[in-house]
């Protein structure tokens, strides 16, 4: 699923909206006819689109208004990964957070995946709730929601992020390595 919809990148490592729901109807088989046409029902077409705008605003983990391949790798995690193959999962994930190359994790590179697993778990929720009513409790527009979505995630992922490292990091070097991450 990841290749695929990368494949919707315009070649700016980011994918915008537009790219973002273009590759979700793709992976979900709902791009209509063979011309790309919207579902006959508008009913249906409707709330396809509000489920890719609920999960591009959650992929979305710092709010920037696109999804990077970071964001997009983290988000799919949870609802992608193969639990009979664990190992490549954590390579993959150790390798595409390690921004430098170095072959360990700082804090901010393990925040930054934190905070897209978080959304990815949370685009699994809100798939689980009932969709049927677009008005929020509170009063709130959705805007605003996502964007306190949005700030919970980070804090959340810093204290996660402050934990793993207190108990993960054995070696005391305020960096954790693939051993440490995989462990």
């Amino acid at each position: 699923m990841f290749d695929t919809l990368k494949s919707y990148d315009d070649g700016d490592g980011e994918l915008s909206y537009e790219e973002f729901e273009e590759g979700i109807f793709s992976v979900a088989g709902w791009n209509g006819g063979e011309d790309g046409e919207p579902a006959s029902d508008p009913i249906i077409d409707a709330s396809r689109r509000r489920l890719a705008h609920s999960l591009f605003a959650t992929f979305d983990a710092d709010g920037g208004g696109s999804v990077n391949m970071k964001e997009l790798a983290g988000g799919l995690t949870p609802l992608c990964s193969d639990p009979d193959d664990i190992e490549a999962t954590c390579r993959c994930i150790f390798d595409l957070y390690d921004d430098d190359g170095s072959g360990e994790l700082s804090s901010d590179e393990l925040e930054q995946y934190v905070i897209s697993m978080l959304a990815g778990v949370a685009a699994i929720k809100s798939q689980q709730e009932d969709d049927d009513d677009e008005d929020d409790d509170d009063g709130h527009d959705a805007e605003e929601e996502a964007a306190r979505a949005c700030a919970k995630r980070t804090e959340l992922a810093k204290m996660m992020t402050q934990k793993v490292f207190l108990e993960v990091d054995t070696d005391g070097s305020g960096l954790i390595d693939y051993n440490e991450f995989s462990t």
